[in-house]
């Protein structure tokens, strides 16, 4: 593979694109399209066809991306679309339509959830500092699944539980007008995460974790807040956040500070949130603080 090539990530709650210069040895990134919200896997269940709206909004997305892309003088190469695209009947009509999009040339796939825990640990290896003697947990809650591997020096596991934010939310709904959190709503969230993350329980068989970390954009989100990163862009808050290190204490502070605010509050107080993520960040960092 030579030259710029793109990618498009349509997940289950965003969309997002990567540019990467392939004639550098390791590809060299050059531009990420902020992540839009769709919210393609809300309410999904298995053998559900994806819900009309967020199936329009997802393909307008794309294709504004595609524009994008091929501004900077880049070939798409690919198109992974992740579990509420798994979960749904219309699926192969749905990767049709994106393949139609594209283009020839363009793969259009839906990728297993080995393939996410795999491809986020490759990320997280060329990347972090991970010691072979360490315990971790590397754990993505995406919208629709959570696909973690757990490391140690017994070897590697992995596993996909099939639930995400956009269950979270339908716990506590908020929207832009909406966000605030109160002292009940924030029990009932940890009440449902905990009774959610007993499955972790028997697959870690007593293991004493040294580190979790945290692959998606709600972590990408809270390591930019505790940086005091000021400017609401994808590349400065990776750029900020990348590798820092969190603590269950400060999640909770995190949460008692934004928790009471609205959406336009927390951007107010935090500029490096988008504003889609300003309304989820506390369901988000819920779901670190349980874990940890």
């Amino acid at each position: 593979m030579k030259g710029r090539q793109a990618v498009i990530d349509v997940g289950s709650s965003a969309v997002k694109y990567g540019v990467y210069d392939f004639d550098h040895a390791p590809p060299a990134l050059l531009a990420e399209g902020e992540p839009v919200a769709t919210s393609l896997g809300k309410n999904m269940r298995e053998g559900m066809d994806l819900p009309g709206d967020a199936r329009e909004a997802t393909l307008q997305v794309v294709e504004r991306f595609i524009t994008e892309i091929r501004a900077l003088g880049a070939s798409l190469a690919l198109i992974c679309t992740t579990q509420a695209v798994r979960l749904a009947r219309d699926r192969r009509c749905f990767l049709a339509e994106l393949s139609d999009l594209a283009g020839p040339g363009t793969r259009v796939i839906c990728i297993t959830p080995r393939t996410e825990v795999a491809w986020g640990l490759l990320s997280a290896r060329r990347t972090l500092s991970l010691r072979e003697e360490e315990n971790c947990l590397l754990i993505d809650p995406g919208g629709s699944s959570n696909d973690m591997a757990l490391l140690s020096p017994a070897g590697e596991r992995w596993m996909s539980l099939p639930y995400g934010m956009n269950d979270l939310i339908q716990q506590v709904p908020v929207d832009e007008h909406h966000a605030a959190l109160s002292p009940k709503d924030l029990t009932r969230l940890r009440s449902y995460l905990r009774q959610r993350y007993r499955a972790l329980d028997a697959w870690l068989e007593e293991v004493s974790m040294d580190r979790l970390i945290g692959t998606s954009g709600a972590a990408l989100a809270l390591g930019a807040v505790q940086a005091g990163v000021m400017i609401d862009q994808r590349r400065e808050r990776i750029a900020g956040a990348h590798g820092l290190q969190l603590t269950g204490k400060s999640l909770s502070r995190m949460i008692d500070a934004t928790a009471p605010l609205g959406a336009k509050e927390r951007r107010e107080l935090h500029p490096c949130l988008s504003p889609s993520r300003s309304i989820i960040f506390v369901h988000g960092a819920l779901i670190y603080e349980v874990l940890l």
